[in-house]
């Protein structure tokens, strides 16, 4: 499972729930989790539960932005061709 695979526990849940992950910085969020929703996140080796979650806080960071006055909900201007998946910026 992902737990045993990290150690017993996993960074990123932790990060996504202090609000450390690099998605959530400055946007003021953090995941609040049950223990039962953690153990699942951790131990499901599908990784569906995760990623539904992942999804989850990128549409909040986008629905941020756009209340923050962004007016393309955190997307680059580009092409409007191209497609984007919102997230947060990389640090360079």
């Amino acid at each position: 499972t992902l737990s045993t695979l990290l150690g017993g526990g996993s960074p990123l849940v932790n990060a996504l729930e202090s609000g450390q992950a690099p998605l959530l910085l400055g946007a003021g969020l953090r995941l609040k989790l049950s223990h039962a929703q953690r153990d699942t996140l951790a131990d499901d080796p599908s990784g569906d539960p995760l990623d539904a979650v992942l999804c989850l806080l990128q549409a909040a960071w986008a629905l941020f932005q756009q209340q923050s006055g962004h007016p393309l909900w955190g997307l680059p201007v580009s092409d409007p061709l191209e497609g984007w998946i919102v997230s947060a910026a990389s640090p360079v």
